[in-house]
């Protein structure tokens, strides 16, 4: 059987919650795919189904319609095992990074190693191995009190890195964070996804965020898909109104269009048109 060539794939999905004032659609019949190796990107603004969607990536929501594939297996079809399984293959970093506060940070990166019964070698070895990847080798006996909002974020990295992921799912990882820090954290993601070739999908509201790390950007719109493609492309000709409302907040609409494409060309990581 060949290998799939996509990491993660997005079949016709919906999710619907139930409540008190009756049904609340979030997602609403969403198709694409997350090819292997890529960093793929999710933008749209509050409430649009970003946070819905990629919990559907780990089997967190499960979809009301339509299927979720990651690779090769669907996570609404899996039993205890085989989704605490395909979660050992998924990484995810958090907002706000999530951290236990009494613990140190090596014993935070730790954690997931920990619940997995791993050996007492295999958990030292890895720790230090992923304290070194995010450069936080000097913090390890250090508490989260003691860190900055960027190395908190490097110690949630580490932590969803130590089980060797495939896929490493990012939610709004850098919106708490001041720009110099939000480009660190993006350097930091970037060498994850070209050295260790790590399938990164990251969600966020912040349209720079996607033009200076994603390859392929997805838009939402109260639960819709309303635009989807390469970044640079979506960047150049946007097709949809808030698609153009994202990029004309970092490539102003006034610029004459050799100025825009001057600008998008600086600004995107792969411009290819």
């Amino acid at each position: 059987m060949p290998e799939a060539i996509d990491a993660v794939v997005f079949d016709h999905v919906s999710k619907t919650f139930q409540t008190r004032n009756g049904s609340f659609t979030a997602l609403d019949d969403i198709s694409f795919t997350v090819p292997k190796g890529s960093v793929s990107g999710v933008v749209g603004t509050s409430g649009a189904g970003k946070s819905t969607l990629i919990r559907t990536v780990n089997g967190l929501e499960t979809p009301t319609s339509g299927s979720v594939t990651v690779l090769g297996r669907e996570p609404a079809t899996l039993s205890t095992a085989e989704l605490r399984g395909l979660r050992r293959d998924v990484g995810m970093v958090f907002q706000s990074s999530n951290l236990l506060e009494t613990k140190t940070v090596a014993e935070n990166v730790a954690t997931p190693l920990r619940l997995l019964k791993a050996s007492k070698s295999d958990i030292a070895r890895r720790t230090t191995d992923v304290l070194e990847m995010v450069g936080l080798t000097d913090r390890a006996e250090h508490k989260p009190r003691q860190l900055s909002g960027g190395q908190r974020q490097r110690v949630g990295i580490a932590r969803a890195l130590i089980t060797d992921p495939t896929v490493l799912l990012c939610d709004e990882p850098t919106s708490a964070l001041d720009p110099i820090t939000t480009n660190q954290i993006l350097d930091l993601l970037s060498n994850i996804n070209k050295e260790l070739g790590v399938t990164i999908l990251i969600i966020t509201h912040q349209i720079d965020v996607i033009a200076r790390l994603a390859d392929d950007v997805a838009v939402l719109s109260e639960g819709r898909l309303v635009e989807y493609g390469p970044v640079a492309h979506v960047f150049t000709n946007p097709q949809h109104e808030l698609t153009r409302k994202f990029v004309d907040t970092v490539i102003p609409p006034a610029l004459d269009p050799t100025a825009r494409e001057a600008l998008a060309r600086a600004l995107v990581k792969n411009y290819e048109v």
